[in-house]
């Protein structure tokens, strides 16, 4: 028989300081900070298409000219003007076609930022607050994540699923992040900095009764 002395040999690691974050996880669609349909002031025919999908453009630019082609009579071509400041987005009308102060002529969006909304159960509501960050990764640019941070959350709870709405806006300088991109959201609660850690492995026992070996005078 081993003698009593006669220890088991176990393998030995310092614990590591490293910042803690307490998040939830959610999934949604980017979405422009604003977009605007833009609609033709008369009815007439598309004569001019100044700008194209993904070309800039300032608030009161025209993006195309209108001729209201009206017998005996000789208009100015009216410009179809943006509301925002932005990139073209999409462009509904062709050149030559009919269009009425219905129609959509393109879209104009704005995304030096972007957003995302999700829903937050109810029990987490009390721990978000506007202002608070998340992170958020998306397909397009793996291993990259950006930095938002909360910036609308309903006070209405939904009665269906008893969830708040949360928006987050995300800087998006060089416009990498696309409206109707999937995005991965990550809503940081709590964090804890410089918070000692150990490996998974080394943790035993049950919660809420777990504990760890400690070295004492080479002797776990």
């Amino acid at each position: 028989p081993p003698a009593e002395d006669e220890g088991i040999p176990v393998r030995v690691q310092p614990a590591v300081e490293r910042t803690l974050n307490r998040m939830l996880d959610y999934a949604g669609s980017i979405r422009a900070r604003e977009q605007a349909l833009i609609y033709p002031r008369v009815s007439g025919k598309i004569v001019a298409r100044l700008k194209s999908e993904g070309h800039p453009v300032a608030r009161g630019e025209a993006l195309a000219l209108v001729d209201r082609d009206e017998v005996g009579y000789d208009y100015e071509k009216s410009p179809v003007e943006s509301s925002l400041s932005g990139l073209v987005g999409r462009v509904y009308a062709d050149l030559g076609a009919s269009v009425t102060p219905q129609t959509p002529v393109a879209q104009v969006v704005d995304i030096d930022a972007v957003e995302v909304e999700f829903p937050v159960p109810e029990k987490y509501v009390a721990q978000v607050a506007g202002g608070q960050l998340a992170e958020l990764t998306v397909d397009a640019w793996p291993g990259q994540a950006f930095t938002g941070k909360v910036t609308q959350i309903s006070p209405v709870l939904d009665l269906d699923t008893r969830t708040a709405p949360v928006e987050i806006t995300v800087p998006n300088p060089g416009r990498r992040l696309k409206p109707g991109m999937f995005a991965r959201v990550r809503l940081i609660l709590e964090t804890r900095p410089a918070a000692p850690t150990v490996l998974k492995e080394a943790v035993l026992g049950k919660d809420p009764d777990t504990y760890v070996f400690v070295v004492s005078n080479g002797t776990a």
